[in-house]
């Protein structure tokens, strides 16, 4: 079989929505920020044969991800949302570009890799792209995984800015008969440092036996730093009433990193806020992991906007805590000379080391701990 050129084919991935327990992937994906990883899993059953020949490829490929619903109003029971009995078309809404970095088969199940980019635009080159595969049974509800060549379309999609596109990505999943109708939209970028600069997260692929089974994202920080991620909202321009919603945000290590602030964030109509978070000081040469989890409030039955959760680890510069390291010894053997009888005829001499392994010492302390304090007997 010929390689596949990444300028011929790319993946088509649809979301439905149906189950209680995917629901909130779409939210997820519009609210991650760009460059980080979210996972997909579908049965074997929802890949076209295309997109069973495209697993094949070692090498990242482009993905479109889209939203499928039929024409009408569902009905939740029992954890799904059903779908009532007549004949009704099928809408489509492009929501987010994506890398697919990487797919793993466990059985009849394949998961996907998603390394998330920016927002398509809402045009009709979606359906243009789309005409062939519903004449040709490969969408919802036959297929959820499959492939295309019209990479023309692909590059249509790409108009706009991600700002104008992701507004209207959320008018048009907040329009009825949509599910998302009354759900809370709102969407994170950055990590951004002090200086705004975009900090870009480690990519981990986590292997076993010598096969990568997984890869995700991973934030490495600093101790002393101090980031924030840009949070925006926005309510549908059809939304029947504005929600009262809100974002937690919560540290699963707070001696590692802490919130600056209450961490609750109110959502409203269209704003962007800042969550603010400083790493604290750490041990030499040890690393602490931990997880910012962004939360929609209130929680409800089915989820009602997105729930992120953000891998970081946080350490000590390894330059720093080497020169703290050298510091420290080298203040204690000049103390222990300067003031031994190897100088007891050279004072001078004498004083001079004591001196400079003394401000060693504190020199050192400051390295390893960030602080010049030293504990009381």
């Amino acid at each position: 079989m010929a390689p596949h050129n990444r300028r011929s084919q790319f993946w088509i991935i649809f979301d439905t929505s149906q189950y209680q327990k995917y629901y909130r992937d779409v939210h997820d994906i519009l609210a991650m920020p760009i460059g980080f990883i979210k996972r997909y899993q579908y049965r074997k059953t929802h890949l076209s044969d295309g997109a069973l020949a495209l697993c094949q490829s070692k090498n990242p490929l482009p993905a479109l991800l889209v939203y499928a619903q039929k024409n009408v109003f569902y009905q939740r029971t029992n954890g799904k949302s059903e779908i009532p009995s007549g004949t009704f078309d099928t809408l489509f809404v492009a929501t987010r570009f994506a890398d697919v970095v990487n797919v793993t088969v466990s059985g009849d199940k394949y998961y996907f890799d998603l390394r998330l980019e920016g927002y398509p635009s809402q045009s009709e080159a979606l359906q243009r792209m789309l005409a062939p595969l519903v004449e040709a049974g490969e969408v919802p509800w036959s297929r959820w995984v499959v492939t295309s060549a019209n990479v023309p379309e692909l590059g249509n999609l790409r108009g706009g800015n991600d700002a104008d596109n992701w507004a209207a990505i959320v008018n048009t999943l907040a329009a009825p008969p949509m599910q998302f109708q009354n759900d809370a939209f709102w969407r994170i970028m950055g990590p951004f440092n002090r200086k705004g600069k975009k900090m870009v997260p480690h990519v981990e692929r986590i292997k076993q036996d010598g096969e990568i089974r997984e890869v995700r994202t991973n934030l490495l920080m600093m101790e002393n730093q101090t980031w924030r991620f840009e949070l925006v909202s926005h309510t549908g321009t059809a939304t029947p009433s504005r929600p009262q919603y809100e974002v937690q945000a919560s540290i699963s290590d707070t001696d590692a990193v802490k919130l600056v602030g209450t961490g609750r964030y109110e959502l409203r109509h269209y704003t962007g806020q800042q969550i603010e978070y400083v790493a604290q000081a750490g041990t030499p040469f040890h690393s602490k992991a931990m997880t910012l989890t962004l939360s929609t409030l209130p929680l409800t039955t089915w989820p009602s906007g997105a729930r992120l959760e953000l891998r970081h680890t946080t350490r000590k510069s390894h330059l720093l805590s080497s020169l703290g390291i050298l510091c420290g010894i080298s203040g204690v053997i000049l103390v222990s000379l300067g003031a031994s009888d190897i100088f007891r005829y050279d004072v001078l001499n004498g004083i001079v080391l004591l001196v400079v392994g003394l401000i060693l010492l504190p020199v050192s302390k400051y390295l390893l701990t960030g602080s010049l304090e030293f504990s009381k007997p």
